[in-house]
């Protein structure tokens, strides 16, 4: 009986998580894939801190906005370097 409480208490918190960004996911991806291409130590970027970070942005005041920035800035940025000094 305890198995399968704990069981439920499992199933019904992964349901209730937070649905990660699909814009969040893409921006990452770019910066963390620019982070490798570019293969200089300096220029890390972990993808899963950066999705984490970036999902809780979108929930906080005036976030979103500063979200949609970043991802602008990185949408129009030429190369990889530029795509790493977006604010």
């Amino acid at each position: 009986m305890r198995g399968r409480a704990a069981l439920l208490i499992a199933v019904l918190a992964f349901g209730c998580s937070p649905k990660r960004s699909e814009r969040c996911e893409d921006v990452c991806q770019r910066e963390s894939d620019c982070a490798e291409k570019l293969d200089d130590d300096s220029l890390t970027v972990n993808k899963g801190e950066c999705v984490y970070e970036c999902n809780e942005l979108e929930r906080a005041k005036g976030g979103p906005e500063l979200v949609t920035k970043h991802i602008e800035c990185v949408d129009d940025a030429l190369d990889c370097r530029r795509v790493l000094a977006c604010p």
